[in-house]
C-alpha cells in the first residue's frame, strides 16, 4: 500500500491483524524552520512527514509491519537531509508523549522517492485512497516481507512497526561518546620560528571516525595544564584548535601550515599569536580557535580537528605529569 506519489507506504504481512482494518495516510504540514517538525524531539527533523492511522483505532498490528517514508530528494531544497547526516538517519514516530527511533529495514520494493518534495502535490493533501480492507491487502501478497541489510536515506528510510502515528525522519546526531586525546605541550599547527626546532606535532582528530559530522555541535573541553619553561610551575591552559577538511599539515615554518583550514565562526585575535616577542613572525591565522569549554558547530566540509598549543616558542614546554588534553563530546 503506497501514496500515489510513491513516498510513502505500508507493508502489512498476511495474516498480522485479525479484524477488517482500514488505513489511512495524511501528509501532515511542513514547519518552514528545517530541522524542525512534528514529532516531539530536540533532533533535528527532515521531512516529508506523514500520519499514519487506522480505523478502527489502537488495533495491534503484530510482528512484520514495516511503514516507509521517503525524504526530500533535491540538494537544492533547504529541507534537503545534509549529504553527511544521510547514513545515520532514522525513521521515527510518535509514541506516548515522547518518539521512537525505528531500527532501520529495508522499504525500497514498495518506495519510490523521486521528486520527493516536502509539500503535497497541489491537487491533493489527502490521499485516501489509500484506504483499504484488511483482506485487499491480504489478497495482494504483502505476506512478502523479507529483511534485508542493505538500506539509504536516499532511497526512503523504513522500519518495522506495532503502531502507527506520526513519521518522520531524524538524525539522532553524533554517536561518540566522551573521548580524550593527549595534546603535546610543544605541539603546534602554528608557524613556528627557525630558532624552535624542536616543537612538536599537534594532535589531529578525525571527527568523522568519532562519530561527527558537519553540521553537528561538538563539546570541546581543555583539560589539565603545562609549564612554558623546563623549570617554572605548570600553569599554562592555553589550548587552540582549527577544523580542517584534510589531516594534512605543511612545514612549521610555513605560516599556513593547515591548508584545509576553515573558519567555524569563532575566530579570536591574540598578541601571542600574532607575533612573537622573540622574532618578527605572524603566527596568527584566522580560522583558529581559543579551547576551554567549548560548543562550537563544526562548519561545512570539516572532518578534522588540529590541537596544538598557543605558544610562539613551544621547544621549551614541558608536561611533567602527561595531563595536557582535550576532551571530546556531543553537547
Amino acid at each position: 500500500m503506497v501514496v500515489p506519489s510513491g513516498a510513502a507506504g505500508v507493508s502489512i504481512p498476511a495474516g498480522s491483524l485479525s479484524q477488517p482494518v482500514t488505513v489511512t495516510v495524511s501528509l501532515l504540514p511542513t514547519t518552514p524552520t528545517p530541522g524542525t517538525g512534528p514529532l516531539v524531539t530536540t533532533l533535528k527533523q527532515y521531512p516529508p512527514y506523514y500520519e499514519f492511522v487506522t480505523s478502527p483505532a489502537g488495533v495491534d498490528l503484530g510482528p512484520g509491519v514495516r511503514v516507509g517514508v521517503c525524504q526530500v530528494t533535491d540538494p537544492s531544497n533547504k529541507f534537503y537531509p545534509p549529504e553527511a547526516t544521510h547514513p545515520r538517519l532514522r525513521l521515527a514516530h510518535t509514541v506516548g508523549s515522547g518518539i521512537e527511533l525505528l531500527d532501520p529495514v529495508d522499504v525500497t520494493d514498495f518506495l519510490r522517492c523521486t521528486g520527493v518534495t516536502a509539500q503535497a502535490p497541489q491537487r491533493q493533501t489527502r490521499w485516501s485512497q489509500l484506504a483499504a480492507h484488511v483482506g485487499t491487502v491480504v489478497s495482494r501478497g504483502l505476506a512478502r516481507l523479507t529483511p534485508r541489510v542493505a538500506y539509504a536515506a536516499h532511497g526512503g528510510l523504513g522500519g518495522k512497526v506495532k503502531s502507527f502515528s506520526p513519521f518522520g525522519a531524524v538524525d539522532p546526531g553524533p554517536t561518540n561518546v566522551a573521548t580524550t586525546f593527549a595534546v603535546s605541550a610543544r605541539g603546534s599547527f602554528l608557524l613556528q620560528g627557525s630558532s624552535d626546532p624542536t616543537v612538536e606535532l599537534p594532535q589531529i582528530l578525525d571527527l568523522k571516525a568519532l562519530g561527527f559530522v558537519a553540521g553537528d555541535r561538538v563539546r570541546l573541553e581543555r583539560l589539565g595544564d603545562f609549564s612554558f619553561t623546563a623549570t617554572g610551575p605548570e600553569t599554562g591552559t592555553r589550548m587552540i584548535a582549527v577544523f580542517s577538511s584534510t589531516d594534512q599539515l605543511l612545514d612549521r615554518l610555513t605560516h599556513t601550515r593547515v591548508p584545509g583550514a576553515l573558519g567555524a565562526g569563532v575566530a579570536f585575535d591574540d598578541e601571542i599569536a600574532d607575533t612573537c616577542p622573540n622574532a618578527p613572525l605572524q603566527f596568527d591565522i584566522p580560522e583558529d580557535f581559543l579551547v576551554t569549554n567549548t560548543i562550537i558547530t563544526m562548519p561545512a566540509g570539516a572532518r578534522y580537528l588540529f590541537v596544538g598549543v598557543l605558544d610562539c616558542f613551544c621547544g621549551d614546554n614541558v608536561d611533567s605529569d602527561k595531563n595536557f588534553a582535550i576532551r571530546v563530546s556531543a553537547p
